[in-house]
């Protein structure tokens, strides 16, 4: 079932029925004016266009949690290593000052467990080998000292 025009009052009216029943006008089928074809389209969606700006956001807000968690740990690894270093920055200061064996020793073991936190956590490899041999140095220099 169908749709045409009444030539009179220009309403849609069934293309089955006899008369227009909007203005009475008897219709013929020679009469009749059938609309003009369009085409349907959809309408454009809204849902997509959200999805996809929901999408970007959720983009742009991964990689800015991402680049905030790498830049923490770059922190964090900045401070173990200065923490490392001005640990063995004292011992050096404390040993070119003439500091005694028995003062000496308990600097080693406090400066070792900054440098042992620092290889135990830390992810640079050239940091954690010149750390671990000037750590390495200290100890012997302990060693020598005591004989």
């Amino acid at each position: 079932m169908g749709l045409i025009i009444c030539p009179d009052c220009k309403k849609s009216v069934s293309d089955q029925a006899r008369k227009c029943i909007h203005c009475g006008r008897a219709l013929t089928p020679s009469l009749a004016v059938h609309p003009p074809k369009t085409s349907q389209k959809r309408p454009a969606s809204n849902t997509l266009w959200l999805c996809i700006l929901v999408g970007v956001l959720a983009v742009i807000t991964i990689t800015y949690m991402v680049h905030r968690h790498v830049e923490a740990r770059q922190h964090a690894e900045q401070q173990r290593i200065a923490q490392a270093l001005d640990a063995l920055k004292a011992l050096r200061s404390m040993t070119q000052a003439g500091l005694s064996y028995r003062d000496y020793i308990p600097r080693l073991a406090d400066t070792q467990v900054q440098i042992d936190r620092y290889l135990q956590t830390g992810t640079n490899s050239a940091v954690k080998a010149g750390l671990a041999n000037t750590m390495g140095i200290y100890k012997l220099a302990s060693s020598a000292w005591q004989v």
